[in-house]
């Protein structure tokens, strides 16, 4: 089975196409299932796709240029096997293949599964039944104290390695299983972050199989301990279980993974629903901590970058409406500064000195034009630019503009006094300030 998504402006879709060709594209006319691809930049009958083996596809280009995730360009009529997952880009769009191992085929290998995380369910799509699933209902104790568990999970950094490492114990004292990790997936491998245990065992911390099992269809697998099993003359077999973490955008970036040994002696049947129904549980607090991490690193990012051009009370309205960015045409004061006979200051001065001049220059201009109300647009050498009344409303613009000169002119003269000596004559600067229509907004990075 493979798992198609597709990713544009437009558009977020994800397919599972268990066998035969399926063509995509804008408007795909081949007699097979087809796909279809909302960009203007794709082409009508774009790529046929079939599996061939089980992690490997082959991928025909029927339309225009597509680009490949190595960088690798398919002309219209070429075809390539490759290994799952691939990315293809396709106009405006990109294209993701993954291999899925289907539920049935899971349970055949040993796995089995549970209703599927809020985050891998999509929109208008039906979640499985939760209690069907559940073998038996906790008492109340119970209840509380897996509550509890999480909460002190949550109350950690998230992100820290103290939340790694809470999470990994809880999984072994919420569950009483033996050995609890939390992994996330680095450079195509995985990276242990947290780990419990309350056994001491050789061989492999984790299993790969599972892992991927989990990647491939983002949700719970858990392996119990079969009668045959159990059954058979074997000390130390594992029953495992194991939950996919996912980012803000609804990646898997890693797993909480619980493992439970048995004997002869042992009389469990391994890994319960119930048990991994509150694995999954725990990899979602995970989950949302590493999200809300992520939004607030993004969010301090996007201030620190805003704050260099706007004043605070701008930047916080920028957070609060992004859409103000977005390009729209309306009327606009700009204001050019430079600073006068700059070659010539150039060469009498060392390069540590025209760069801490052109510093002490702009801090003040800058902090001149936000004061009143005015937003940098560039700096160029040894000048910068200024504009009023975008991206927020400012009916006195033209004014706020001339008022922002004049105070310009007056901070330039403890800059004269500082630095005319070193240049042999006073300093002055040329303003310029124009009113009328423009197309403003964020036009790139």
């Amino acid at each position: 089975m493979i798992e198609i998504i597709i990713s544009n402006e437009k558009q977020k879709t994800r397919k599972r196409h268990p066998c035969g060709p399926i063509e995509i594209g804008r408007r795909p006319q081949g007699n097979c299932e087809q796909l279809v691809i909302d960009d203007s930049y794709v082409s009508r009958s774009q790529l046929r796709v079939e599996q061939i083996q089980d992690d490997h596809v082959r991928i025909e280009n029927l339309g225009a240029t597509v680009v490949l995730g190595d960088g690798e360009e398919l002309q219209r009529g070429d075809e390539r096997i490759i290994r799952m997952p691939i990315r293809v880009s396709a106009g405006f769009t990109m294209l993701e293949f993954a291999y899925v191992l289907d539920t049935t085929e899971a349970s055949h290998a040993g796995l089995h599964t549970i209703s599927r995380p809020v985050q891998s369910v999509s929109t208008g799509e039906t979640n499985e039944s939760i209690v069907a699933m559940i073998d038996e209902s906790p008492t109340v104790s119970q209840l509380a104290s897996w509550f509890e568990a999480l909460l002190q999970v949550q109350q950690s950094a998230a992100g820290s390695t103290e939340f790694y490492r809470e999470t990994a114990e809880a999984i072994v004292q919420m569950i009483n299983l033996d050995r609890g990790l939390v992994l996330l997936r680095r450079d195509g491998d995985w990276q242990i972050m947290g780990s419990h245990s309350n056994v001491d065992s050789e061989g492999a911390l984790f299993s790969r199989t599972v892992l991927n099992q989990v990647v491939d269809q983002r949700r719970t697998f858990f392996r119990g301990i079969s009668k045959i099993e159990r059954e058979r003359s074997l000390i130390g077999i594992e029953a495992v279980v194991a939950s996919p973490i996912f980012d803000a955008s609804g990646h898997v970036i890693g797993a909480v993974y619980g493992t439970r040994y048995t004997d002869q002696s042992t009389m469990t049947n391994g890994i319960r629903p119930i048990e991994a129904q509150l694995v999954q549980l725990l990899a979602g607090a995970v989950s949302a901590g590493l999200a809300r991490v992520q939004k607030e690193e993004e969010a301090a990012r996007t201030r620190v970058q805003f704050e260099q051009f706007f004043s605070q009370k701008l930047v916080s309205e920028l957070q609060r409406n992004p859409s103000l960015l977005e390009g729209h045409d309306r009327e606009i004061s700009v204001l050019f500064c430079d600073l006068r006979k700059f070659s010539l200051i150039s060469e009498r001065l060392s390069a540590r000195q025209v760069y801490e001049l052109l510093g002490e220059m702009m801090d003040s201009f800058t902090n001149v034009a936000m004061d009143h109300g005015g937003v940098i647009v560039d700096y160029h050498g040894d000048g910068l630019a200024a504009m009023w009344n975008a991206p927020t409303d400012e009916p006195r613009h033209a004014q706020k503009a001339c008022d922002a000169a004049v105070d310009m002119i007056q901070q330039l003269t403890p800059l004269d006094e500082k630095w005319s000596a070193a240049c042999g004559f006073p300093l002055r600067i040329g303003i310029g300030i124009n009113t009328g229509n423009a197309r403003v907004g964020n036009a790139g990075s």
